[in-house]
């Protein structure tokens, strides 16, 4: 974002007057006109930092691609589905639980069309499997002890599996 010029604004003019008390209602009116931008600013920050927590999910994922899968394992050395995917919120200080279960049914549901970097993203019926949405249609998945943790493009894996909903925990 650029800098103002120190010309942008002009400087203020020195006044002799002496000034004038507000009316008791404009400062009611001031007060709540002040915590309006407060309030946006609030909201502005709280999606920044969902925003920046998505990205640290999606990037320790992506950090851990290749590793080995192990069932009922959460790092650091092998991971199941569920582990991956609670090492990488708690990575990001979001306190997700280690359970398929508890990750495929917490959070806001999510459309496939809606999905966002960083969701969960919920497969099978019944739910057999969870993995990480990275952004543009790409999931990054502990895939069990033939491939490990992949990414797999959502097109691919929609061919042979059932999309359950996505989960937005952040944001």
């Amino acid at each position: 974002m650029a800098t103002p010029s120190p010309d942008a604004s002009p400087s203020p003019t020195p006044t002799t007057e002496s000034p004038t008390p507000a009316p008791a209602s404009s400062t009611t009116a001031t007060t709540t006109k002040a915590a309006t931008p407060a309030a946006k600013a609030t909201a502005a920050m709280t999606k920044a930092a969902a925003s920046s927590a998505a990205e640290q999910v999606v990037a320790y994922a992506r950090e851990h691609i290749g590793y080995p899968y192990e069932v009922g394992t959460m790092g650091p050395d092998y991971y199941d589905c569920a582990g991956l995917v609670a090492a990488a919120y708690r990575s990001a200080g979001y306190n997700m639980p280690f359970s398929e279960a508890k990750e495929s049914s917490g959070g806001t549901y999510v459309a496939l069309e809606d999905l966002q970097p960083g969701d969960v993203v919920v497969w099978g019926s019944p739910v057999h499997s969870v993995s990480i949405y990275a952004g543009d249609g790409v999931i990054i998945i502990a895939d069990g002890p033939d491939y490990g943790i992949r990414t797999v493009t959502l097109d691919a894996r929609l061919k042979w599996d059932t999309f359950a909903g996505g989960r937005r925990y952040l944001g």
